[in-house]
C-alpha cells in the first residue's frame, strides 16, 4: 500500500513537473516572440533614424554649398562696387580741380612777378 501511495505521489509530481515544464516552455516562447517583435520594431526605427541622419547630412552639405556661393557672390559685388567707385572718381570732373586752381593761381603770380621784373629791367 505504501508503495502504491509512493508511486501515485511520484506520478502526481511527474505530471505537475511536466505541466510546469510545458507552461515554462509556452511562456518562454511567448517572451521570445515578444522580444523578436520588439527587436524588429527597434530595427525599423533605427533604419528610419539612419535615413533621417543621412537626409540631415545632405541638407547640411547643400547649405554649406549655398553659403560658399553666397560668399563668392558677395565678394564679386564688393569688387564691382569698388570698380564702380574708382570709375566714378576717374570720371568726376571735380577730382584734381583744387590742385589745378592752385597751379593757375601760382602761374598768375609768376606772370605778375615776371611783368614786374620786366618793368624793372626796362628802367
Amino acid at each position: 500500500v505504501d508503495l502504491q501511495k509512493d508511486i501515485t505521489k511520484i506520478n502526481n509530481l511527474i505530471s505537475a513537473n511536466h505541466e510546469q515544464a510545458v507552461s515554462l516552455e509556452n511562456s518562454n516562447y511567448v517572451l521570445e516572440m515578444e522580444c523578436v517583435e520588439e527587436l524588429k520594431e527597434l530595427e525599423g526605427s533605427s533604419v528610419n533614424l539612419q535615413a533621417q541622419i543621412q537626409e540631415y547630412k545632405n541638407g547640411k552639405a547643400t547649405l554649406l554649398d549655398e553659403i560658399v556661393e553666397a560668399e563668392r557672390q558677395m565678394l564679386l559685388w564688393e569688387k564691382k562696387i569698388q570698380i564702380d567707385k574708382e570709375t566714378r572718381d576717374a570720371l568726376d570732373p571735380t577730382v584734381g580741380q583744387q590742385e589745378s586752381k592752385a597751379m593757375e593761381k601760382e602761374i598768375h603770380r609768376m606772370q605778375i612777378r615776371l611783368d614786374g621784373l620786366k618793368r624793372e629791367a626796362e628802367r
